[in-house]
């Protein structure tokens, strides 16, 4: 074979070689979108990204290198599960709560990235009715308070299946007035939402106050999902390594109560009336019986 000849295979295979290297070694690039719910909170938007971020680091010797960035669109829930429908490339990671109609749509690492905090309910009431609350022991007793909720949102219809009674207001900011106007005796809030709104609007909310002795709970686990397709398949078996693996050396716990033992502390919830009810909105895979992954209330009370 010619000198020239050889040259050029040699060259050739060379540039194969520095091309595959280089496919191999590109970034698997992680754009996610949060729900308005976690947007406005810092701890949670935090949260949320540090727990992706530390699963795809858990993941990089057996997957390779990452990019993540957060997509820079305003989208809704409804929106943010379109895109990832259409593969558009504005957004392939969400963070959502479960709901079985999105099991049909979307890929989901069923890992609760938060314990299902999400489903552990405190109430923003008028402070006068505070002793009407005192008197609450069971579900029953609970059915006689008429709950505020948004038009849109699927803890309504959670509320409602359990046989409670639910007033929707369309405008969120509008569901605080509605409540001091005394359209409805209770507004149900995340934990980690409560203290921070009412805190926000204490200057011309002053009735308001967080009602003391109650935390309503149903299974609300937050998770990553994702496109169903092959892309998104490999990337929620990626994001379901990482998490196995802080689950089981408690990388994932201590996270959490980092972020979020102080507000918990605070609700006092270990000493609340815990009522339960279920969530008529999962689908029949979800993890319930596996103690790793939830919250409980009791054991906040003995750190």
């Amino acid at each position: 074979m010619p000198l020239r000849r050889c040259c050029c295979v040699g060259l050739l295979l060379l540039l194969l070689w520095a091309t595959g290297c280089a496919m191999a070694a590109a970034p698997m690039v992680f754009i996610y979108k949060l729900p308005p719910s976690e947007m406005k909170s810092t701890v949670a938007k935090q949260y949320t990204r540090t727990v992706l971020r530390m699963a795809l680091e858990r993941t990089t010797r057996e997957f390779g290198p990452f990019e993540l960035h957060m997509a820079i669109n305003e989208m809704n829930e409804t929106r943010q599960v379109v895109e990832m429908e259409k593969g558009g490339g504005l957004v392939n990671t969400v963070s959502l709560p479960a709901r079985k109609d999105l099991d049909k749509r979307l890929v989901a690492v069923r890992i609760p990235k938060d314990f299902g905090v999400l489903g552990f309910r405190v109430f923003l009431i008028r402070a006068e009715d505070q002793p009407r609350f005192d008197a609450i022991r069971t579900v029953a007793d609970l059915q006689a308070i008429r709950i505020g909720q948004g038009t849109t949102w699927v803890d309504g219809k959670i509320l409602e299946d359990a046989g409670l009674q639910v007033v929707r207001g369309s405008d969120f900011e509008g569901l605080f007035q509605m409540l001091q106007e005394k359209r409805f005796d209770a507004f149900s809030r995340g934990v980690y939402e409560a203290g921070r709104e009412l805190e926000a609007r204490q200057a011309s909310l002053v009735d308001l106050a967080i009602e003391k002795g109650l935390l309503l709970y149903y299974p609300m686990p937050g998770y990553y999902w994702f496109p169903n397709t092959p892309d998104g398949k490999l990337r929620a078996r990626r994001v379901e390594a990482g998490l196995t693996a802080m689950v089981a050396d408690g990388t994932l716990k201590r996270l959490f109560l980092q972020e979020y033992g102080l507000v918990l502390k605070q609700l006092d919830l270990s000493r609340r009336r815990l009522l339960k009810i279920d969530n008529s909105q999962l689908g029949p895979d979800e993890p319930l019986d596996n103690p790793a992954f939830w919250l409980n209330p009791a054991e906040l009370g003995r750190k």
